[in-house]
C-alpha cells in the first residue's frame, strides 16, 4: 500500500504545517463551496490574536528586565555618618582616637577599620570589636592627622574621612553609624 503511505504523510505535512503556519493554509468551506480567506475567518482572527499575545508578552518581558536593570542600579547606597567630638584633654602622652561604630539598626559593626594618618608617617590601624568599641594610642608631637573609617557593605567599601590636629594629651571621640538609603524599595541592611 504505497498509495495510503503517501497520504498519511501528506496528512501529517498538512497537520504539522496548520500547527505551525501564521496563514491559513486554504479557503475555507462552506456548504461544500470554497470561500476566499478573510480578516474575520478563524484562521486570520487566531493569527492577529497569536502576534498580539507575543507582542504582548514581549512587551512585559522588556519591562520587567527594565525594571531589574533599574532595580540593580539603584540598590542602597550605605553611607557613614560620623560624629566627631571636639578634642578634650586626657592624661597621658598620648593622644587618643577611641569610639564606636554601628549598623543602622545599632548593632555594633564588627571588624570595621579605622586608620589614623600623618603625612610622613605609617599609618596606624584599629579594627572594632564584637562591641563595634576601638580605639588608638597615637604617638609623637603635634600634628594635624587623617581619621578614616570604612567598612565593608554588602562587598563594597564605604568609607568617611575627617581631619583633626591632635597633640599628646588629646582625646578625639569618634561615635559613627551606618546608613543606607535607596529609590526603590529594598530590605534593610542585616
Amino acid at each position: 500500500m504505497p498509495g495510503a503511505d503517501v497520504s498519511n504523510s501528506a496528512i501529517a505535512a498538512s497537520q504539522f504545517q496548520r500547527l505551525w503556519s501564521l496563514r491559513p493554509l486554504g479557503p475555507k468551506l462552506k456548504g461544500g463551496q470554497a470561500l476566499a480567506p478573510s480578516r474575520t475567518s478563524d484562521g486570520v482572527r487566531r493569527t492577529i490574536r497569536d502576534r498580539a499575545r507575543d507582542g504582548a508578552v514581549a512587551l512585559v518581558s522588556v519591562g520587567v528586565v527594565a525594571f531589574l536593570i533599574a532595580y540593580a542600579l539603584s540598590s542602597p547606597s550605605v553611607e557613614i555618618d560620623a560624629d566627631v567630638a571636639a578634642v578634650e584633654q586626657h592624661p597621658g602622652r598620648h593622644a587618643v582616637v577611641h569610639g564606636r561604630i554601628l549598623e543602622a539598626g545599632g548593632d555594633p559593626v564588627i571588624d570595621a577599620e579605622v586608620r589614623v594618618e600623618r603625612s610622613g608617617t605609617s599609618s596606624l590601624v584599629a579594627h572594632s570589636g564584637e562591641r563595634g568599641f576601638f580605639r588608638i594610642d597615637v604617638t609623637g608631637a603635634c600634628a594635624r592627622h587623617r581619621i578614616v573609617v570604612s567598612v565593608r557593605e554588602q562587598d563594597h567599601p564605604v568609607a568617611t574621612t575627617f581631619r583633626r590636629r591632635l597633640c599628646p594629651g588629646d582625646a578625639v571621640e569618634v561615635n559613627a553609624r551606618l546608613s543606607s538609603a535607596s529609590q526603590l524599595v529594598w530590605a534593610p541592611i542585616r
